[in-house]
């Protein structure tokens, strides 16, 4: 919740401070899948992109020639900027928007 707090300021003095849908702008519209997904830097995508085809972070870290905790870092940002709680809804979300084929490749 900390982070949350830190990261998003959803609660000022115990309250939350919008109101708002997770997948709405400001004015209030829904945003599209392609929309949300603008919210994501490059190397967030290419993250999100190695876990949807079944990479577990360990090896996505030694695709990526980084440590398993800036995965799980990346994932965590990943959670925040789209305001969702799982992965799947994640990976769901970047299919929609056509960042990732529907299957997985075999």
């Amino acid at each position: 919740m900390i982070r949350s707090i830190l990261i998003r300021g959803d609660y000022l003095f115990g309250q939350k401070e919008r109101e708002m849908p997770e997948s709405a702008d400001p004015s209030g519209r829904s945003l599209t899948p392609e929309e949300q997904i603008r919210e994501l830097t490059p190397r967030q995508i290419q993250v999100l992109q190695l876990v949807a085809q079944g990479l577990s972070y360990k090896q996505v870290a030694r695709a990526l020639f980084v440590t398993e905790r800036t995965v799980k870092f990346h994932i965590g940002e990943i959670m925040d900027r789209l305001h969702l709680a799982h992965r799947r809804d994640a990976i769901a979300l970047a299919r929609r928007a056509g960042l990732i084929p529907d299957e997985p490749p075999e």
